[in-house]
């Protein structure tokens, strides 16, 4: 494969690498972020991360899926994906689409193996043995339950399923249908399948196998609400051996994923790309997976029997500690002793400082900072007491032991610290933000109001970006923001900028890592914000984007509201507003529809004049998209949008409906007029398809609904859906006679 360019801007500077994941509302997503956060530091480059939630949310994409339109080689280097987090069900036809449209960024997926991608993951199979040879063998579980994740064939969930199953039947074990439970991932799912496992009549699981810690932590939370004991009633099993386990109060047994190995691995062969020292290319690296059983399986302490004199740390006969596990303790307590020794002869007393240091943030790092460690590091304190038993040395030691202990506690102290801040200010942004909901703001008010309270949040820097109204491929900005300078809400004319470039360049005046948050709801785009990363506060984002999202949406709505109809019925080009637009064909959209063409029928009802709906559907769309792919079939969609703009008068309102439906709204028609119009569309489909530009064929079905003065019971819903209940049947007919 061919070299990927370099961004043209800034081919000799840092690199920028963007970063697509669903958001950072979940514990994987926090730590991988924050490991990615410490890589790319080390190695220059600067991170942008791209939080667009689920692709698969709904039957359409999640509201937040513009995110995945902005990455552009106008801006990044280089692009890293999430495929499971970002298409949890089908992640392989959703990376691919998305990339397509980016041919010169070289991509590389994270936790996830895509074809004809650099790709990184972990290997589950040897570890998923571990867990059930020791639930079995050494705890003689033979009841197991399982909660899954998103179920569908390539998926991570399924993978874990098959290969937990196959361990499983290798032993003589089934699990029930009726013990298998469905999740997507969440705490939430954990605490419902609790629950039902609590109803079950007769019998019930022994062990309860989660597919990630997220739900495992639910289920356990959920089980101990109740008076269920964990492991004494029921045992619990998780994936991802996330931090947030030491909150429990049992330690908790789960497969660690080597997090911060497989990013170094990822980031360095980024670098290595993008400086032309190795050329990019496809290939699938994998990292084993560590099965980590503690005490929420059955399983005691791993130091509870330790032999302390002799510093010897023999394990439960139960707990059966894995082999390479008591390598990686038995060699950490050997480099403690020898660094020990070499401090007290050399007496460069910094040695250990600086060893204890490195420990314990590559610990932080890897997910290992845990209560074994801190069992191991008090077990040597003693043990090196006891073979140092002179008081000098021991005075020394007993310094030297103290300072590292307290540097420990330093950094467990800190992480909590900057929990508790993030959490007291994002309580008082979500006050202040609910306050100007429950205000009638403008669009104005909306932007200042956010603005003013950015600083709750302790951001360094944020910008917010419009989309704009009449072009959604340019970006207005409407304020930036940094700490301890100044926010700037501008006025109009504003800075114009096409959004692929993300921001103008002139406002990136820090080097940290960003992150872009589409503003959205119900599925209306409105813009985004860009938000700095500083010391890793990123938690809140989830709750900034929400908010922010449904203030601007509500300020839309006021000024929306507050148009005269009059002038929105005689001049289109009024409803030409950021959230009234289909961004795709250009009509105006289902919103549009609900809001103008109910006050544009109202108007007609109370100056009695007519109207009609007539609802237009697309022929053969799917086999479109299946014979000649999906652009094709975004082709054909476009060609009837045009056809219809072309065929209707100036103050019809022609509206997307969705997908490839249409919408027309005609105020003051007769039903000649009407039929005269079709007859248009349909010479119009003939010379469009006589032209031989495309190897499909256009074609559309419609039905019409009339309201007349008369007509004192029709609604606006009702004649939509009676136009609707008529191309059906039109549709139906035309089925039928082919």
């Amino acid at each position: 494969m061919s070299n990927f360019k370099s961004n043209p801007d800034d081919s000799n500077g840092p690199k920028t690498v963007g970063i697509m994941l669903d958001s950072v509302d979940t514990f994987f997503n926090s730590r991988a972020i924050s490991d990615l956060i410490d890589a790319c530091e080390e190695r220059s480059i600067r991170p942008v991360f791209f939080f667009g939630g689920s692709l698969e949310r709904s039957s359409s994409a999640g509201r937040y899926s513009y995110a995945y339109s902005l990455p552009n080689s106008k801006f990044i280097d280089a692009l890293i994906v999430f495929p499971h987090s970002i298409a949890p069900y089908d992640p392989i036809e959703a990376v691919r689409t998305l990339i397509e449209r980016i041919p010169d960024l070289p991509v590389y997926s994270f936790f996830g193996h895509l074809p004809a991608i650099w790709s990184i993951g972990p290997e589950n199979s040897r570890a998923i043995q571990e867990i059930i040879h020791h639930l079995h063998a050494d705890h003689a579980y033979t009841k197991f339950a399982l909660l899954t994740g998103p179920d569908a064939p390539g998926t991570t969930s399924r993978e874990r399923q098959l290969q937990i199953e196959k361990e499983l039947h290798r032993i003589g074990i089934t699990i029930p249908d009726e013990w298998i439970f469905p999740g997507t991932y969440s705490q939430h799912d954990g605490k419902t399948t609790a629950a039902q496992i609590l109803k079950l009549d007769g019998d019930t699981p022994e062990v309860l196998i989660c597919m990630n810690d997220q739900m495992a932590i639910g289920a356990v939370t959920e089980f101990q609400n109740h008076g269920i004991s964990v492991p004494g009633d029921i045992a619990v099993v998780g994936f991802d051996d996330v931090e947030e386990n030491s909150s429990l109060p049992t330690s908790f047994t789960s497969v660690n994923f080597p997090i911060w190995e497989m990013v170094s691995i990822m980031m360095d062969r980024v670098v290595s790309d993008l400086n032309g020292i190795t050329s990019y290319f496809p290939e699938q690296i994998f990292r084993p997976a560590q099965f980590m059983h503690r005490e929420s399986c059955g399983c005691s302490s791993w130091f509870d029997h330790a032999d302390r004199q002799q510093g010897n740390f023999t394990p439960l006969e139960l707990t059966r500690t894995p082999q390479r596990n008591l390598k990686k303790l038995s060699g950490l307590r050997r480099s403690l002793e020898s660094i020990i020794d070499q401090c007290l002869q050399s007496g460069d007393y910094g040695a250990f400082t600086s060893f204890m240091q490195g420990i314990i943030q590559t610990l932080s790092r890897s997910g290992h900072l845990s209560d074994s460690f801190i069992d191991l590091f008090s077990t040597q304190w003693t043990s090196t007491l006891l073979k140092h038993n002179d008081k000098e040395s021991q005075i020394l030691l007993n310094s030297l032991f103290l300072d590292a202990f307290r540097l420990l506690i330093q950094t467990k102290q800190k992480s909590f610290r900057k929990i508790r801040e993030q959490d007291l200010g994002s309580l008082a942004f979500y006050r202040e933000g609910n306050e100007l909901l429950s205000k009638k703001i403008t669009i104005k008010d909306a932007v200042r109001g956010i603005g003013a309270n950015l600083p709750i949040l302790g951001i360094e820097e944020c910008h917010l970006v419009f989309l704009n109204q009449h072009d959604p491929k340019k970006g207005d900005l409407r304020f930036s923001f940094y700490a301890g300078q100044y926010t700037e809400v501008y006025e109009e004319p504003y800075t114009r900028f096409p959004v692929e470039e993300l921001l103008p360049k002139q406002q990136m005046k820090s080097g940290n890592p960003l992150a872009a948050l589409p503003l959205a709801f119900n599925n209306y785009v409105y813009g985004y914000l860009v938000v700095s990363i500083t010391d890793k506060h990123f938690s809140q984002f989830d709750m900034i984007q929400d908010l922010v999202s449904r203030i601007i949406d509500a300020a839309m709505g006021n000024e929306i509201l507050s148009c005269h109809i009059e002038t929105l019925t005689q001049n289109n080009s009024t409803l030409s507003r950021l959230s009234m637009i289909d961004e795709f064909t250009g009509l105006y959209n289902r919103r549009a529809l609900d809001i103008t063409g109910k006050s544009m029928f109202d108007q007609a009802v109370k100056s009695r004049q007519s109207c009609c709906f007539i609802f237009l559907d697309m022929d053969g769309l799917k086999k479109i998209n299946d014979s000649w792919g999906h652009k094709e079939g975004d082709q054909a969609i476009l060609s009837l949008a045009e056809i219809l703009k072309a065929s209707f008068r100036e103050r019809d309102l022609v509206a997307r409906y969705g997908g490839d439906e249409f919408v027309v709204l005609m105020i003051n028609v007769q039903e000649n007029v009407v039929i005269r119009t079709l007859e248009r569309i349909s010479a119009k489909l003939d010379s469009f398809n006589q032209t031989g530009a495309y190897p499909w064929t256009l074609s559309a079905s419609w039905g019409f609904s009339m309201r007349t003065k008369e007509d004192v019971d029709k609604t606006f819903e009702s004649l939509i859906e009676e136009s609707d209940a008529i191309l059906y049947q039109h549709k139906k007919k035309k089925r039928s006679s082919q």
